[in-house]
């Protein structure tokens, strides 16, 4: 986690796919946006300012790897 002025960030890295495929769509692993969720919940509950949250992920076994924009809970995730 990282904290300054108003804001912190809760930043997540991974070191396997964090995608899957379900009836042919990639999608986030379900597990690894719980985690994620459920730690900035711990840290937006204590903090005033703005809380923010990343999910990095290693690209293995060829992974082209993606970017996207999510919000969960009114809480912005980069992946």
């Amino acid at each position: 986690m990282f904290r300054g002025h108003q804001q912190q960030v809760i930043l997540e890295c991974k070191f396997a796919p964090i995608f899957t495929h379900h009836q042919g769509k990639a999608m986030i692993k379900p597990g690894h946006v719980r985690q994620l969720v459920s730690y900035a919940s711990v840290f937006r509950g204590e903090f005033a300012g703005e809380t923010r949250a990343v999910l990095l992920g290693a690209l293995v076994d060829r992974s082209a790897g993606r970017d996207l924009d999510v919000a969960i809970d009114g809480l912005p995730i980069p992946v």
